[in-house]
């Protein structure tokens, strides 16, 4: 299994089997896919993560946001201060910030919320996969696996708890109410998380592998979800809000990418384990996408927020170690996918969460970011779409990844 994959198995265990969990579970608790455990794993024989790297949109900038070491931390444009500790959480996707973050500071990170930018949490009867671009308005959000109830009521904040456990460590806070009485394939909030409801996805579907929410959700409603029916995996698609569902692709796709111009270009690209496609009317049709590398090797697509205007976007492939003959590294169109150039790797050995992150005001600042540098830089930005890096890192505590 491909590096990216098995780190993606860990935060997302609905991508592949128990097994898989397992291997990378114990991959990433020792940096030991090269043999490397405990005080061997050094910067340069591993990668040093955050968990998920968040960048958020507002008036007056793009706020900075990571989720690293059970912590949660904030950019000031020097440094990165601590915000407060993890609620006791099931990963999902990773943290995830309201569309209006710099309005109402809310965060999700897998069944917890935030509404202070993560100084608290309260528990979720779900784990969060996917908000509403219009979340400011229609408050929708969208989860998988209903939890059980939490039997404790200890909560945590950056400074520790009133018992023992050690500040930064998350651990359990009170169970979660207004959960949904019944089960779905997947469940449905349209308060910001206070009351759920249960959804089905295809017939006999189980929870969906992937689900992408359309940016302009608020007048289209659409959704594209990954589910399995009848042992048999496929790409589908909803207009209205996940009610009904339409099979748009078959097999299993790891990534689904949407174009930030969807209204108006219907454009998305998905790739399986052996296609890269693309679709320029909604995923009625599809046609090979022209890529530098084979689909398994894809970690991560990204449109551009300019797309209309430049037709940039950007492509990482799955990490490799760099001594590997296998094409690696950032892949740029400026040409909606018609030609490629390889901008240098992001990182040449484990993996990170998110690669390659367009900044919201990208428009005006042209800045991306990744979540993750190799030899234990962290989180770092460009100025011209990932030829070169600054390391942000200064005050932020990272953990250590794969080997490689």
């Amino acid at each position: 299994m491909p590096a990216h994959l098995l780190q993606n198995a860990l935060r997302r265990p609905w991508l592949v089997g128990a097994g898989a969990v397992l291997a990378a579970s114990l991959a990433l608790g020792g940096c030991d896919l090269s043999g490397l455990t405990g005080s061997q794993c050094t910067p340069q024989t591993c990668d040093y993560i955050v968990n998920t790297l968040v960048a958020a949109g507002g008036a007056s900038g793009t706020t900075l946001l990571a989720d690293s070491a059970n912590t949660i931390y904030q950019y000031s444009g020097s440094s990165w201060t601590k915000v407060g500790a993890e609620s006791f959480t099931q990963r999902g996707d990773g943290l995830i910030a309201s569309p209006n973050f710099a309005t109402d500071n809310t965060l999700f990170l897998g069944d917890s919320t935030s509404s202070d930018g993560g100084k608290t949490w309260a528990p979720l009867c779900v784990i969060v996969k996917a908000v509403s671009p219009n979340f400011a308005s229609d408050k929708t959000v969208y989860g998988v696996d209903q939890q059980p109830p939490r039997s404790t009521s200890t909560t945590t904040t950056s400074t520790g708890t009133s018992g023992t456990t050690a500040p930064g460590t998350p651990v359990p806070t009170a169970a979660p109410v207004n959960c949904p009485t019944s089960t779905g394939s997947f469940y449905i909030s349209t308060d910001g998380g206070q009351n759920w409801t249960a959804a089905n996805g295809p017939q006999g579907a189980g929870d969906p592998d992937l689900f992408v929410v359309s940016p302009s959700f608020k007048t289209d409603k659409t959704i594209f979800a990954g589910f399995t029916v009848n042992l048999t995996p496929a790409l589908y698609k909803s207009t209205d809000g996940g009610s009904t569902w339409t099979q748009v692709l078959s097999e299993r796709q790891h990534v689904v990418a949407l174009s930030s111009n969807f209204a108006s270009d219907q454009t998305l690209i998905a790739v399986s384990n052996d296609k890269e496609q693309i679709s320029t009317n909604g995923g009625q049709s599809w046609s090979n996408l022209k890529s530098p590398i084979t689909a398994d090797q894809i970690a991560s697509v990204v449109f551009s927020p300019t797309y209309s205007a430049d037709k940039t976007i950007a492509l990482i492939s799955a990490a490799v170690d760099s001594g590997s003959s296998a094409p690696h590294g950032t892949f740029i169109s400026t040409n909606g996918g018609g030609t490629w150039t390889n901008y240098g790797p992001v990182t040449q050995r484990g993996a990170n969460e998110p690669p390659f992150i367009f900044s919201p005001n990208y428009s005006s600042d042209k800045t991306v970011y990744t979540s993750s540098l190799d030899q234990a830089k962290g989180p770092a930005t460009s100025t011209d779409l990932g030829k070169t890096w600054t390391a942000i890192n200064n005050g932020l505590t990272l953990e250590a990844g794969l080997g490689g």
